[in-house]
């Protein structure tokens, strides 16, 4: 009992940010990697079905990266562990398949109803982006005060 009390009991209820996002709008993830690939997941099921959910890479294909290690060693072939990225349409979720450069903060922070990034590789600076109006969550910078 006094080791349950350390961690956090998931909660069944939605996270405030869910019930703040309009019913027909559309949420970018860029990256088809692991955590785009759950980002984009984890939105569509807890957002509302008219809520558009893309994710955009420049890879066609995801490849479950830890799986390259048996790869090198003959124990796997890249097809059992690579997936198209199009097969995202059957889960709610569009895919493109593009290169982004760079963000033009200015101009999304005109186009969002909701001005959050969650960023998940630290590319941007977070006092800048909060300076710009922005919520930002970054990850794994334990010298961020606004670190979640």
């Amino acid at each position: 009992a006094a080791i349950e009390q350390l961690y956090e009991r998931p909660t069944t209820s939605r996270p405030r940010a869910w019930r703040a996002v309009r019913r027909s709008g559309r949420t970018v993830v860029l990256g088809g990697g692991i955590g785009g690939l759950v980002a984009a997941r984890e939105l569509r099921r807890h957002l509302p079905a008219d809520h558009r959910v893309v994710l955009v890479d420049r890879e066609r294909q995801h490849v479950y990266q830890p799986s390259l290690l048996w790869q090198m060693v003959g124990q796997r072939r890249l097809s059992e562990f690579s997936r198209p990225l199009d097969r995202l349409q059957r889960k709610g979720i569009e895919f493109r398949n593009a290169e982004v450069r760079s963000l033009d903060l200015d101009r999304a922070k005109e186009l969002l109803a909701h001005p959050i990034i969650v960023d998940g590789r630290n590319l941007f600076e977070p006092a800048e982006v909060r300076g710009r109006g922005f919520v930002y969550y970054g990850t794994g910078r334990a010298s961020d005060p606004g670190m979640h």
